[in-house]
């Protein structure tokens, strides 16, 4: 079985991102392996939750993965923390 492996590949504002903030920027989360490989996720300012739950802003369809697995919190300048 091959797990999920997700990856965040880029910080700035991204036109068109439905989560971005309209002054703040944004992260690119892309999915490297696993069943979801290569699905990408814009996630604005806050903090949004990676994890195989239904309501998890990423979801990942890995048996190894809690529900809520991790927090990934997304600051005003880009920075993202891992919760």
């Amino acid at each position: 079985m091959t797990t999920e492996a997700l990856l965040v590949t880029r910080l700035g504002r991204t036109a068109g991102s439905p989560s971005a903030q309209p002054d703040g920027p944004s992260v690119t989360v892309v999915c490297e392996a696993g069943p979801s490989a290569g699905r990408t996720h814009q996630l604005g300012v806050g903090r949004h939750v990676v994890g195989r739950g239904c309501t998890a802003a990423i979801t990942v369809a890995d048996p190894s993965v809690e529900p809520h697995h991790v927090l990934l919190d997304v600051n005003t300048v880009g920075a993202v923390d891992l919760i």
